[in-house]
């Protein structure tokens, strides 16, 4: 579904207002590595922040998704990610 709105031109990087998330937060934060990397390859801003100033990697780092930060890092979307803290997503 993801790639469809994509290949239609859905803005990836609109943001939910109140939490400051796009969907490569939630892409992130639910341990969703395909569709992590479908953002990245699609030109999400990897580095914008939420309204708790976390980047969706961060978020994923923080949750211990290692699948998503190995992915975000395979296709040169990474930046340092925080060691997990047991926080929950959201």
């Amino acid at each position: 579904m993801l790639r469809l709105l994509l290949a239609r031109g859905a803005a990836v990087d609109a943001v939910e207002p109140v939490t400051g998330w796009m969907a490569f937060h939630f892409a992130c934060c639910n341990n969703q590595p395909d569709c992590a990397e479908a953002l990245a390859r699609a030109g999400c801003d990897g580095g914008l922040k939420d309204s708790a100033g976390q980047t969706g990697r961060e978020l994923a780092g923080e949750q211990g998704h290692g699948a998503v930060v190995a992915r975000l890092r395979a296709v040169g979307a990474d930046q340092p990610a925080p060691a997990p803290s047991g926080q929950r997503c959201p």
